[in-house]
């Protein structure tokens, strides 16, 4: 039982720790990012920002080029902080690059930062709940807000005989 613990307290510690980095990275990278967002003009129709963003690239404008840099690094750190190994995987920078968009309103994307930012403080959160919990289990304690469960009730014994010509079915279990 003692190796147990002991390979079990070195996991979470393994865990937590990889995730307060991760976290700790993702949060400046997205307070940057909220940061240079307000030098970017944007409007909430996404096809013109897109057309003046397209504009502003092929002018080289450095606040446009600051906010991409911005993003990108949101999306690498922000998947690695939600990732339990912190190794993300493709999909999950695909899908972070769907919702970081520069093309977006800075209402929009002021949002998605602290959605973002909210699922970062779950995930940094989950490893020390998780050892609270597999602690509760190994004392025999209820989780908090747990009740008791009723009583099961017996199922109703079946005939030791089957009577003749019944409609019995040990198939079915039913007469």
């Amino acid at each position: 039982e003692q190796s147990g613990l002991g390979a079990q307290q070195r996991t979470f510690g393994t865990q937590v720790a990889r995730m307060a980095v991760n976290s700790t990275e993702a949060e400046g990278a997205i307070h940057q990012g909220l940061e240079v967002s307000k030098n970017v003009p944007r409007t909430r129709f996404v096809p013109v920002d897109k057309l003046v963003q397209m504009a502003e690239a092929n002018i080289s404008d450095p606040d446009l080029l600051e906010f991409r840099a911005a993003n990108l690094a949101i999306i690498n750190t922000y998947a690695r902080a939600i990732s339990p190994t912190g190794a993300p995987t493709v999909h999950d920078k695909e899908e972070a690059m769907k919702v970081v968009s520069e093309a977006t309103s800075p209402e929009a994307y002021e949002r998605v930062m602290k959605r973002m930012l909210k699922e970062i403080a779950i995930a940094h959160a989950a490893p020390l709940k998780a050892k609270q919990e597999m602690e509760n289990i190994r004392k025999g304690t209820p989780p908090p807000g747990a009740t008791t469960a009723p009583a099961a009730t017996a199922a109703p014994a079946r005939p030791a005989t089957v009577p003749a010509g019944s409609a019995y079915s040990p198939s079915r279990k039913m007469w």
